[in-house]
């Protein structure tokens, strides 16, 4: 399944989303991978194009374009978008990396146009997955007039000088793009536009990764003095809570059934607030957590 991520940043660097694309990065400190000799080290293989710049200038072509128009001070200054291709997709549909900067070209120029941008296909996903993936990084400064597209919302949405202006209907759109690009392709899709009880934020998910990496370093200190691990599998607090959503689900008949299994064999108390059900952990933190989530309707 095609996926689509949306990071904003408010950092002046440029240069560092260039550096990112084209060095290896240990992805769970978030820092340049060196060799020996303190060297950053290219990665194995990637794509990358620029629009309406060269890809390695992006950094003092944007700098350029904000001492231009007096903007992008203290305000968001470029948006990083990422595709992830399915895993199956390189096998199962001939997806390859030059196939998949095209399609990221295709997206790009459709949908972010006027503005500068670095356009980078990744062949290594995140944990070994090994899915293609592209990064479409844009100054969120536009550099020239457009025409008008139906997306747009504002009538300077189309004019150079102004900021890129994401809201939930213009991310709709991104994700209905991205969407009809893969079933013309054939590629591996979900539907982005119904809401998943399931996602997983940026956090989330690297804060399983340090959990899993230092659960597996115990775990083997233990199985050296002798011992069994009790647990192999790290789980967020977040994650803990879903599963434990789904396992009492399933066994519900009411809201009442629900809420009663929960408090007994979680210690999870759920009430209801105006449709929007919110839980108070009993000798736990789930402070951070609400759903609008409701078992009669699953």
């Amino acid at each position: 399944m095609a996926i689509l991520k949306h990071i904003a940043s408010k950092s002046s660097n440029y240069g560092a989303a260039l550096e990112y694309l084209i060095f290896k990065h240990d992805e769970l400190r978030k820092t340049p991978i060196l060799d020996q000799n303190g060297n950053r080290i290219m990665r194995d293989e990637f794509y990358l194009d620029g629009l309406n710049c060269e890809p390695y200038s992006f950094d003092a072509a944007c700098q350029q374009l904000n001492r231009e128009y007096q903007k992008n001070k203290n305000e968001i200054k470029s948006h990083h978008y990422i595709i992830s291709f399915d895993p199956r997709d390189s096998t199962e549909n001939c997806l390859t990396g030059k196939r998949a900067q095209e399609l990221g070209l295709e997206y790009a120029k459709a949908n972010f146009p006027g503005h500068q941008a670095l356009v980078c296909t990744h062949m290594d996903g995140h944990n070994g997955s090994g899915n293609i993936h592209v990064h479409i990084v844009i100054n969120s400064l536009r550099k020239l007039d457009v025409p008008k597209q139906s997306f747009m919302e504002r009538p300077i949405d189309c004019k150079a000088g102004h900021k890129h202006h994401l809201t939930k209907d213009y991310l709709k759109h991104l994700q209905k793009s991205l969407m009809d690009i893969c079933m013309r392709e054939n590629l591996n899709q979900i539907d982005l536009l119904s809401p998943s009880f399931s996602k997983v934020s940026e956090q989330e998910y690297y804060a399983k990764r340090r959990g899993q990496i230092n659960l597996d370093l115990t775990n083997l200190e233990l199985l050296g003095d002798g011992f069994t691990p009790a647990k192999t599998t790290f789980e967020t607090e977040k994650e803990k809570f879903r599963n434990a959503i789904t396992d009492i689900a399933k066994r519900s008949a009411s809201f009442m059934d629900f809420q009663n299994l929960l408090k007994l064999e979680y210690g999870i108390l759920v009430k209801d607030h105006r449709g929007r059900f919110c839980r108070i952990v009993l000798g736990g933190d789930f402070s951070d957590i609400v759903t609008r989530w409701h078992p009669m309707g699953r």
